[in-house]
């Protein structure tokens, strides 16, 4: 088995799991992040240190989003259509205001966006 660099970087990194349940953390440097969640991630975004990153939950965002705890949004939509699903800006998610940084196409039609807060 060959190294996988970007596997040895994500094993490798510090990963905070958002759970109100107890599950079993194997993955090396996992830590739960549980009770009062929004002022856990404030304390965490506090801290020095990387940047902090959710990866496929929606559900955690609109807690984020709710808090205004979100700096930054890095978005990649795909020339697909899945039907019904859950949606990353749900009913009732709350308002905020995001400026584009950056636009980019990539050549199998995949188009990345990243924008920023606007601070108020």
């Amino acid at each position: 088995m060959k190294d996988d660099p970007a596997a040895d970087i994500l094993n490798g990194a510090r990963k905070y799991v958002v759970s109100g349940g107890s599950p079993e953390l194997n993955w090396n440097n996992s830590h739960l992040v549980s009770g009062d969640i929004a002022t856990e991630l404030r304390a965490l975004k506090e801290q020095s240190g990387p940047l902090l990153q959710v990866h496929g939950s929606a559900t955690l965002l609109q807690t984020l989003f709710a808090h205004e705890l979100v700096d930054e949004l890095k978005l990649w939509t795909f020339p697909v259509t899945v039907g019904r699903g859950k949606r990353l800006f749900e009913s009732g998610t709350t308002a905020s205001e995001f400026k584009l940084k950056k636009c980019e196409p990539l050549p199998n039609g995949v188009i990345m966006t990243i924008y920023t807060r606007v601070q108020t």
